[in-house]
């Protein structure tokens, strides 16, 4: 008997409670990135370089369970299965928080500290993996499936301005402590927001193997794979490289436009002429803006560079989906999440790299907008090469 409910309209009660899941659980991980230097480096007194590994160990452990995303989601209910994932970062959050005043007198060993960040990077891959892949798409219709893909990458893409933007006001007044306890309380809202979705009951399918690709990764993607990692570096060396709300904000207009002229940019994907006139102009602006002495020239650029990322993310997202194979869409969305957190982890490496010390960024300002052009216009020329391999190995005519 089919349970599934039938909803005329994709913005339903059940869809909007795992779209506020996205959000929170998505914006606890980009809240850390703004704190990461005041937890390392002064609460603990580490060097720079050990948040390499740090982050490192964070994005090795996106990757660990996935391999098994799909056998959980066969032999539990997939809902909590995710509930189970959340409430695991929330308690890494929580250990982070007992961490700064130290557990029975000492702080945890360096190598403890990195097993913690690992397994918060393993439940919250396997958290979004399920949201994205699974729950998402089970609470519309099969002709609604496409567009709930595209309006969870946007909630997960705001995340990335939310999330460091609350994080660096609430630095303001309190302490990292505290911040830990509140991604940990967001962690624990975003759980009970699934646990209060109607999610409809599936059967398992009869034969699953314990580890697959299965909603975890999508071999025909590797090249969109590839290409989404430096797009998303972008995001982890501005984010590290510069705090400040207002190029926060920038973003979140950046990302405003792209989000509302994506349909003309995008309409022909095949056609790419207009794409690359409309590029070359933003990529000259951005980086005449990126190097002016002139602050509001300088916060001009973010609203480039945010336009830029959220209007070809977008487009991946659905090349994602034309690349897989039949019942395909889920393990699809799962690559795409994984490329873009594995990007902001290899972004903020970059930084910390370049820039040796956090505090480093007014005195290497031109050596990182170097570095920020170089890596957008890489990108913008293996996105032109990806497009048209796209045309030649789409699987779906309509997604």
């Amino acid at each position: 008997m089919d349970t599934t409910p039938i909803h005329p309209r994709l913005w339903h009660r059940d869809f909007w409670l795992l779209a506020f899941a996205d959000l929170l659980l998505t914006m606890t991980i980009y809240m850390v990135l703004v704190i990461l230097p005041q937890w390392i480096c002064v609460e603990r007194g580490h060097d720079t370089m050990d948040m390499v590994w740090v982050m490192c160990s964070f994005a090795l452990g996106l990757f660990a369970l996935g391999p098994f995303c799909n056998y959980f989601i066969q032999t539990y209910r997939r809902n909590h299965v995710y509930m189970v994932a959340a409430f695991c970062v929330a308690a890494s959050f929580l250990i982070l928080a007992l961490d700064v005043h130290g557990i029975f007198g000492q702080h945890i060993p360096f190598a403890g500290l990195l097993l913690v960040r690992f397994c918060q990077g393993a439940f919250f891959g396997l958290a979004q993996m399920i949201l994205l892949s699974t729950l998402s798409v089970d609470v519309a219709e099969s002709a609604q499936r496409t567009d709930a893909n595209h309006a969870m990458s946007w909630f997960s893409r705001l995340a990335i301005v939310l999330g460091p933007l609350a994080a660096y006001e609430l630095s303001r007044f309190f302490s990292v402590t505290i911040l830990f306890l509140v991604m940990a309380g967001m962690a624990l809202v975003a759980m009970i927001l699934v646990s209060l979705a109607n999610i409809p009951f599936k059967a398992p399918e009869e034969e699953y193997s314990f580890m697959s690709c299965d909603r975890f990764f999508l071999p025909n993607g590797s090249w969109l794979f590839f290409n989404s990692i430096f797009f998303s570096a972008l995001v982890g060396l501005l984010l590290y490289t510069y705090v400040s709300a207002y190029c926060y904000l920038m973003l979140l207009v950046g990302f405003y436009f792209a989000l509302r002229t994506s349909t003309w940019f995008l309409s022909e994907p095949k056609s790419i002429g207009r794409q690359v006139i409309a590029f070359i102009v933003f990529v000259a602006a951005y980086s005449l803006s990126l190097f002016m002495l002139s602050d509001m020239l300088f916060y001009l650029s973010f609203l480039f560079w945010g336009f830029l990322i959220g209007l070809i993310t977008s487009q991946m997202s659905v090349l994602y989906i034309r690349v897989s194979q039949h019942c395909r869409r889920g393990t699809s969305q799962s690559t795409h999440f994984l490329s873009w957190e594995l990007g902001v982890a290899l972004g903020v490496i970059i930084a910390v790299v370049t820039q040796r010390k956090s505090e480093c960024f007014e005195q290497h300002f031109n050596v990182m907008a170097i570095v920020m052009i170089l890596f957008t216009l890489f990108s913008l020329a293996l996105y032109f090469v990806t497009l048209p391999w796209c045309s030649r190995h789409h699987l779906r005519d309509k997604v």
